[in-house]
């Protein structure tokens, strides 16, 4: 219900700011979206199964006083777990108190403050919380609720797109320098800063897509086995069969494909329409800087779609580019395609988020919602640890 009340306000609230003539309370509205960004993951207690290996680790995590004692790094790390820049701060936190709910707290308003900056920046008045219902809906449900040191690196790296757009470079360096230390991965999206402002032809991106495309279908069981039948059956297709063969992996859990992901296609397609008719994204720096970002993702996730850690994680953060182009598409169609357009934005939400609303076995550790002043000073009962334990055992 919580999520539902959180959707139906985002909505509302971008649907009144579609019209370029209504201004009135926005940064009213900006407020309270900034405080339940920051409350409803900042005041989570129990919720999904790394809040309490997060937990175990802060408990046992030292004290400033006691770091000053370690003889070498390597002694440090073995009771300060985790990416250094994340020990060190989890060590100051740690000095206050032994609670790790103030580590939840601090952490979802470094992410969240973050978040807005860079999206005020790449988003106007009129898409800003169309903005933010998107990255609501695909993102923070599942980065900000539950990788804590992964949403605190994506907000660094957000700040980083802004400031590369910027041709900032040095402020670029710092602070992908502070995503990497709170989060390793954070190399991956590194090592495509190069290639962020560059106009990347039509052609060559829908080769590159297209290309990826084959190999993602390649992975995946279901189209590799049908692949295997069509090759039996037509020999012509024999080397198509090879080439699958090498591309399918022999894992104990397959991912599956998901329907939905044509959707993230369907919206890369409309963005290239867009250049093709006006050359408008190819003429911004933001634009281009976000068109890359999202074609990236799509790179990385049909590439990796087995390896979840880049496809989906890194995928989180990547998908910054959809969550500021898809709004922006809307006052670039035709105007009599508009309200088709809305239509779509809002079922592509709706579909993406509904296992939050009715759950499934990935989002039973999140539903319902639990908050830690409704548990530590109403009584409210916890069942975060069971949930959690029932998801770790449904999908072993």
């Amino acid at each position: 219900m919580v999520y539902f009340i959180i959707f139906l306000y985002l909505l509302i609230t971008a649907l009144k700011y579609t019209n370029e003539q209504n201004k009135q309370g926005f940064s009213l509205n900006v407020k309270i979206s900034f405080v339940i960004f920051v409350c409803l993951a900042g005041l989570r207690y129990e919720i999904g199964v790394d809040w309490f290996a997060y937990q175990n680790s802060f408990v046992s995590a030292d004290s400033l006083n006691k770091v000053f004692s370690y003889s070498s790094y390597n002694d440090y790390a073995l009771t300060n777990s985790f990416e250094p820049l994340y020990a060190i701060y989890q060590n100051i936190i740690r000095s206050v108190t032994d609670d790790v709910q103030l580590l939840f707290f601090i952490s979802s308003i470094i992410s969240t403050t973050c978040l807005f900056k860079s999206l005020s920046f790449f988003s106007s008045k009129r898409t800003l919380f169309w903005s933010l219902l998107i990255y609501f809906s695909f993102v923070y449900l599942l980065m900000e609720m539950q990788a804590t040191r992964q949403a605190m690196s994506a907000g660094f790296i957000y700040i980083a797109f802004k400031e590369f757009t910027n041709n900032k470079f040095k402020n670029t360096c710092f602070y992908l320098l502070i995503a990497f230390l709170f989060h390793y991965s954070a190399f991956f999206i590194i090592i495509i800063f190069p290639f962020l402002k560059r106009k990347i032809s039509i052609t060559i991106q829908i080769t590159s897509i297209l290309i990826s495309l084959f190999i993602f279908i390649g992975q995946i069981e279901f189209f590799a086995n049908l692949i295997k039948l069509f090759s039996s059956l037509f020999p012509m297709l024999a080397p198509v069969d090879r080439i699958s063969g090498y591309l399918e992996k022999d894992y104990l859990v397959q991912r599956g494909f998901y329907i939905t992901f044509i959707l993230y296609l369907f919206v890369y397609i409309l963005i290239l329409v867009v250049n093709k008719r006006t050359n408008h994204y190819f003429s911004e720096p933001h634009n281009i800087v976000c068109q890359n970002i999202y074609f990236f993702y799509l790179i990385y996730t049909m590439l990796f779609w087995e390896y979840s850690i880049i496809s989906i994680r890194l995928g989180w953060i990547l998908l910054f580019g959809l969550v500021v182009l898809m709004p922006k598409l809307l006052f670039e169609i035709k105007p009599n395609r508009r309200k088709s357009y809305v239509l779509f934005m809002v079922f592509f939400n709706f579909i993406v988020i509904r296992p939050f609303f009715f759950p499934t076995i990935t989002t039973k550790p999140f539903c319902p919602y639990q908050n830690y002043i409704s548990c530590k000073f109403f009584d409210a009962e916890s069942t975060g640890k069971r949930r959690a334990e029932e998801y770790l055992m449904e999908v072993k």
